[in-house]
């Protein structure tokens, strides 16, 4: 396989602070076979990975490698994601992040992004145990992680409908320098004025117009 240069610089310094040679080599060698194949099972990772020995014998020192207890993503990302957060914005600068819940067969994963240049920038996840929506401990306890990350910037936190509860909006009004923008459903109610109430759906909203409430 041609060794191709796809980690940055600052990435391999800290990589190699963290790991011991023979896993930042293995950690290297992923890196381009999934650039190169695009396959991230185990077994097709083991069946190219460039090393003459076994096929199980591959498959069980990749399967060692990504168990490795070090290999979290606070030690080995947030570092790494800290730093590239000092090169590309200003303490003054807002950052705008996505909540989020995404479900791929029987993986059910909550994530949280920052959105760079249209795209969503991973900066923690979690495996949920079981599948569907998840509630408002979860979500708070998953973002409770994150914000201490961003605690030099303003933040706006962007969630869907599964994020639209009073208890994470009124936990996101108490973080300091954070605003929120959490969808709601067409029959939620709203109060326009002292103890009148409508549903959303009521107001006439379609896509493409907005109201101020």
């Amino acid at each position: 396989m041609k060794k191709m240069n796809l980690i940055p610089s600052f990435y391999t310094q800290h990589l190699k602070r963290q790991l011991k040679r023979a896993e930042f080599l293995i950690l290297d060698i992923l890196v381009v076979m999934l650039q190169q194949h695009r396959r991230v099972k185990l077994e097709e990772l083991a069946g190219q990975f460039p090393q003459k020995i076994l096929f199980e014998s591959r498959r069980k020192k990749l399967q060692r490698f990504l168990s490795l207890p070090h290999l979290t993503i606070a030690q080995i990302w947030w570092p790494l994601f800290t730093y590239w957060l000092t090169k590309n914005f200003e303490p003054t600068e807002v950052l705008y992040m996505a909540i989020d819940r995404t479900q791929w067969g029987l993986v059910n994963l909550i994530v949280v992004s920052l959105i760079y240049d249209k795209r969503a920038i991973p900066i923690y996840f979690e495996v949920l145990p079981n599948l569907g929506n998840t509630n408002a401990d979860k979500q708070i306890e998953v973002l409770a992680q994150v914000m201490p990350l961003l605690s030099n910037y303003t933040t706006v936190v962007l969630g869907d409908r599964e994020f639209c509860s009073v208890d994470l909006a009124q936990w996101l009004r108490r973080q300091s320098q954070t605003y929120f923008c959490l969808r709601l459903k067409r029959n939620e109610y709203i109060e326009i004025a002292p103890d009148i109430w409508h549903q959303l759906q009521e107001l006439g909203v379609t896509p493409g117009f907005s109201i101020y409430l």
